[in-house]
This record gives C-alpha cells, structure tokens and sequence, in this order.
C-alpha cells in the first residue's frame, strides 16, 4: 500500500541520496527495498525528471555565489558510521 506518509517520506530521502547520504540505509534492507519501490513507480520519473534533482557538483557552484549552502553541506552534516 502506498501511502500519505510514502509521499512525505520520498522527497526527503531522495535529497538524501542527492547529497551522499545514501550509505545510511546500507544496513537497513527494508529501507533500500521500500526506496527502490518508490523509484519504481512512473510517478516518481514524473516528479524526479532528468535535471530535478540536486547534484553534488552543484554545491559548490551555490558556495561560490554565496548562497551558502555548499559549505553547510560538506562541513554542516555530522559523519555517520559506514557499514561495510
């Protein structure tokens, strides 16, 4: 079944992914699985088209226009534990 919270919970794990972050459910199987569903679905190709997402080459492109967001990125976010 595919909810209200799905809908909720797909932009923000789709920024997630975009930043790097997506080693974070390495060791959550269920989460990866649920993910790969949601990318699955045409809806998803319609709202993530080609050229919507965020891409890491472009933080540093915001930094240098002082929008600051490429530094609050690359020192902001607190290291996870890597799964290996």
């Amino acid at each position: 079944m595919f909810t209200l919270a799905d809908l909720i919970m797909i932009p923000v794990i789709v920024r997630m992914e975009d930043i790097g972050l997506a080693y974070i459910w390495n060791c959550a199987p269920r989460m990866a699985d649920w993910f790969a569903r949601a990318k699955a679905r045409p809806s998803f190709a319609q709202a993530f088209y080609p050229g919507a997402r965020v891409v890491p080459s472009s933080f540093s492109i915001w930094a240098s226009e002082g929008l600051g967001i490429g530094s609050e990125i690359s020192s902001g976010v607190p290291p996870i534990p890597r799964s290996e």
